[in-house]
Formats: structure tokens, sequence, C-alpha cells
């Protein structure tokens, strides 16, 4: 048996839930081997605090605990900083026993981090945040929070010190306001990729204040933000030259108009959008941007009730890069599109 195969068995022995780990001998594997049992532990949900302080390695720059629901603050705590010091990217979302004893191990150890993602942490509080962001201001690019409920204003305002980021998720965090979300806008000008998902507040005039800072902005997520107007997005769109990626589901307070001054303004550049639940939507609005955005790859039409084939047709004849196409619950006979699927 190759020296592979072998390893590929021993690893797989690893991940039987009645095996023992020696955390001693783990320790002293070859780092692209901890790698492999780390993912591999981690599919199978098995790893744990002890596991993964065995396991970490001065050569890790990447780091994805995604799920890992066993995980702790205790690796962060406990763990040799030379293991974690090189870290620029860390995963820890879904990580729910995580707290802000760890983020602040975290941002004390980490001196290379740019990127975190700290989505359904929901042990983490303002004191965590506003920590991380005090300390690794000048390092941060990219930070995710998706659905931390326990944030408020306190924190959330101090990401306005990271004038780095290019990169910035805060849907879900419904105890935040708008209020400091124009603080970081009015600061942190290069960002990129901005998501205010279900961001109590969210209006014209946050988005007025978007399109004037955010010029470099790629993509703009506003799902469920109600007050969204038509001038306010016209005129992002008129405004931010680099905009491909459009989030505004559920923002069913828009209409046939507002898309179609969308499509008109974004017209090839646009390469991903979802206005699910714009149950007003019609045929015409649709036909008209599978003409205007032939460049797109996603598009999410879920719960427009007011399609039916003759739209969602337009679109797949006429968008050949598109590769995924969400018309659930729209007025669409599946036997109207086998003979094209």
């Amino acid at each position: 048996m190759s020296v592979p195969a072998l390893s590929q068995l021993a690893i797989a022995v690893m991940c039987r839930p009645e095996y023992d780990f020696p955390a001693a001998r783990v320790e002293v594997l070859p780092a692209e081997m901890k790698v492999t049992l780390l993912e591999a532990l981690l599919s199978a949900g098995r790893l744990h605090d002890r596991v993964l302080m065995a396991l970490l390695d001065p050569s890790f720059t990447t780091l994805n605990l995604t799920s890992a629901h066993s995980i702790s603050d205790v690796p962060f705590l406990q763990s040799d900083p030379a293991n974690l010091r090189n870290l620029t990217t860390l995963c820890l979302n879904d990580c729910v026993h995580v707290s802000d004893e760890g983020l602040v191990a975290i941002a004390q150890t980490c001196e290379a981090l740019h990127t975190i993602s700290l989505s359904g942490c929901l042990k983490v509080t303002d004191r965590g945040l506003s920590f991380l962001c005090e300390t690794r201001r000048a390092t941060l690019r990219s930070i995710t929070l998706v659905g931390c409920r326990r944030l408020t204003d306190l924190s959330v305002k101090s990401l306005a010190l990271c004038t780095g980021l290019r990169t910035l998720s805060l849907a879900g965090c419904t105890n935040c306001t708008v209020a400091p979300i124009h603080d970081i806008v009015t600061n942190v000008r290069g960002i990129q990729v901005l998501n205010l998902g279900g961001i109590p507040g969210v209006s014209g005039a946050t988005i007025d204040l978007i399109s004037k800072n955010l010029t470099q902005l790629a993509s703009l997520s506003l799902g469920f933000c109600f007050q969204a107007t038509d001038d306010s997005l016209i005129n992002l769109c008129r405004l931010c030259m680099s905009l491909h990626t459009l989030e505004l589901h559920w923002c069913d307070n828009l209409n046939n108009d507002t898309l179609n001054h969308i499509t008109q303004l974004l017209g090839p550049r646009l390469k991903s959008l979802n206005v699910a639940g714009w149950r007003q939507l019609n045929d015409d609005t649709i036909v008209m941007l599978a003409r205007r955005c032939q460049h797109l790859t996603r598009l999410d039409l879920n719960s427009c009730t007011g399609l039916t084939e003759r739209g969602v047709l337009a679109v797949i004849h006429n968008c050949p890069k598109l590769m995924q196409l969400n018309i659930r619950r729209c007025n669409v006979s599946p036997a109207t599109l086998q003979p094209i699927m």
C-alpha cells in the first residue's frame, strides 16, 4: 500500500467515534497531514478543543472551523501563541461556544489577522468586537458578523476604526441601528462588499451616503430593508461604477420601475441579482432585464409570483453565463421548462 493510501487509512480510523486521540502523537504529524486530519475531523463532527490544540501549527495561515460546535474559547486561550501568530484568515461561523474571552485572545495573539468571520457566534458581545477592532485596526480587511444579535451600536461603531476594511457584513445584527453604519460609511471609504440585510432603519438616506462615499463598491446587500427607495437605488447605480452584485430580496416596497432603472444603468455589469419576494414584478420587466444584463451568473426570483414562463424563458435564452436561477414559488410550470433543463 502506498504512503498516501496509508495516510488516508489512518485518517479514516482517527475519525471513527470509538477512536481515542493520542494528542501528543498528533502534534508531531507533518503540517500538511494536520490540515487534512483537521478537515476530516471537522466533517465527521469529531473536532474538539483538545484535538484542535494538538493540530494547530505555526505554519497555518488559514483556519476554517465553520460549524465546529464543540470548539470553545479554550484553544485560543491555552494554545502556544506561536501556533496562532501567523493566522491571516480565521473562520468561526456557528462556533456557538466561542465568546468574548476567545475573541480577545485571538486579537492579542493573531498579529497578522486580516480576515475573520464570526457569523452565528451568539456569545460574542460588544466587549469582544470592540477589543478586536481596537487591537487589530491596522490589519483587518474583512469582518463577517451575520446574525450576531448581541452586538449593539456600542461595538459596531468601533468598526469605523478599521479604515482598511474591504468587506463588512452585518446582516441580521438586529440590535444595531443605522447611526454607527453612517459613521463607518463616512470613515471607511474603501469598502467593496457591504451587507446590511435586516438592519433596522436602513433607508434612502443610508443608501445615498453609501453612493457618495463608497465609490469602489462592488456588492451591496439590502435584503429586508423595507425603507430603501427608488431614487436612492438609481443614484447608487449611477455613482458606483464597479457595482455588479445587488441583493434586494423582500424589499417589496420596490417595483417594476425600480428594476427597469437598475438594469438600464448597470446593464452588462450586473452579474448577480436577488429580487426574491418582489411579488409585483412582471414578465415585461424580466424580459428587459434578460436583454440588458446578459452577463448575469446568478438570479434569484423566489416568490416573484407575478412571473410566468415567458419571463423565465427570456432569462434562460438571453443569459448564457447563468449558473444559478431560483424560480421557486413563481407561476411557472415545471413541464414547460423540462425540454431545456
